[in-house]
């Protein structure tokens, strides 16, 4: 979608949470230290829907400061990218613990976060609420999902200003 000049790398780790103290955190996996390893131009941060799980929302007056330093820690590579924050996808049916009146009240918290590091939101909830019917189980996208949510990010990347300077 996003054309040949681009090369795009998906370094998401299904079930992990952006909290430290969640039970699989992101930042303990090879694929975070990869995706900074690679030096992008662009990021892509898509996490908080797994940490609405009662285990992991525990730790809920951690999430904004555990946010900010995910975003910092990208914002902050050699490479300079341009960091984009998302509000998680919805959650159309409570499953597996995860729970869409949790993951509403973290979206102050990604936005605040975002906000304080100079970072760019794109309202990913708002995007795929048509699209419930292509969540296989009310969570994760199927194929069609899929597609509706990668043209909701390139559309968020392409309508994005930078702030002038």
């Amino acid at each position: 979608m996003i054309g040949d000049k681009f090369i795009v790398h998906n370094y998401g780790v299904s079930g992990r949470t952006l909290l430290k103290k969640g039970d699989h955190p992101y930042w303990n996996e090879d694929a975070c230290q990869q995706a900074r390893r690679w030096q992008p131009d662009l990021v892509l941060i898509m996490l908080g829907t797994n940490d609405t799980k009662q285990q992991n929302w525990k730790y809920a007056s951690e999430f904004e400061s555990d946010y900010r330093e995910l975003l910092e820690s990208f914002k902050n590579l050699p490479s300079h990218p341009t960091v984009f924050a998302s509000l998680p996808v919805p959650v159309f049916q409570t499953k597996y613990g995860i729970r869409d009146s949790v993951l509403k009240l973290e979206f102050p918290m990604i936005k605040k976060a975002a906000r304080r590091e100079g970072v760019h939101v794109i309202n990913l909830y708002k995007a795929m609420k048509p699209y419930g019917k292509d969540f296989f189980d009310g969570v994760h996208p199927d194929k069609t999902g899929a597609y509706f949510l990668a043209r909701s990010v390139l559309q968020g990347i392409r309508n994005y200003r930078p702030p002038s300077r």
